[in-house]
């Protein structure tokens, strides 16, 4: 879980971490230098299970990276610090993975609409195997994922990229053709938050994501 000025909503992600279902886990918080006092929100958690990282200020994807180096698990699985996962999200992962021998599974995010309704994204990919060539990996959410630990010792997160890391790790893996990737039709996260610093709402990291996505299409 990397996290950067998330004292306000980190308890609520750590503990939907936490309240799992399948509880043989650690929960690796790396905050990413933060100024506000997300530190002590966290101190305040009297479970064993979560290991707390401090680096100085130099983006998610450099977060996220440092959690895989420090990971012990033989799976990964990644929360955004204002984001909570179902009781079951890595329960039924972990099934599926199982049951079909993939290498990497993900789930779907449901996003609400102004009508109360909640759509499932990404809407062009359905349960089953998902065929790289046939079928955009665009809309599959970092937080959606669920991997072999083997998948991210070999790759990693562009420490580079301001957005769309998931897409780009995911085109990296998958042209590799080593690797098999899993859809289960189902929304397993409670809460899908966008913050108003969020980096997916910044255009000028828009266009740096965008150049570094174009390179690793064309290689």
């Amino acid at each position: 879980m990397p996290t950067y000025n998330r004292a306000k909503t980190i308890k609520k992600s750590i503990s939907s971490v936490l309240n799992q279902s399948y509880s043989n886990l650690e929960l690796i918080v790396v905050d990413d230098g933060s100024s506000d006092n997300t530190k002590k929100v966290i101190e305040t958690i009297n479970d064993s299970r979560v290991r707390y990282i401090w680096q100085n200020n130099s983006g998610a994807c450099v977060a996220r990276n440092n959690g895989i180096d420090n990971a012990n698990g033989e799976y990964i699985a990644f929360n955004d610090s204002d984001d909570t996962w179902k009781p079951n999200k890595l329960e039924r992962q972990l099934e599926m993975l199982t049951k079909t021998g993939a290498d990497v599974v993900f789930c779907k995010l449901a996003i609400p609409l102004k009508n109360r309704y909640k759509k499932l994204q990404p809407e062009g990919i359905n349960e089953g195997f998902v065929n790289f060539r046939e079928s955009s990996v665009a809309g599959i959410g970092t937080q959606t994922l669920f991997f072999k630990k083997e998948v991210l010792t070999e790759f990693k997160f562009d420490e580079k990229i301001p957005r769309f890391q998931d897409l780009e790790i995911l085109i990296n893996i998958m042209n590799s053709g080593k690797y098999s990737l899993y859809c289960t039709n189902e929304s397993l996260l409670d809460d899908y938050e966008m913050s108003e610093d969020s980096i997916s709402i910044n255009p000028t990291k828009l266009i740096t994501a965008l150049e570094i996505l174009e390179k690793s299409i064309q290689t």
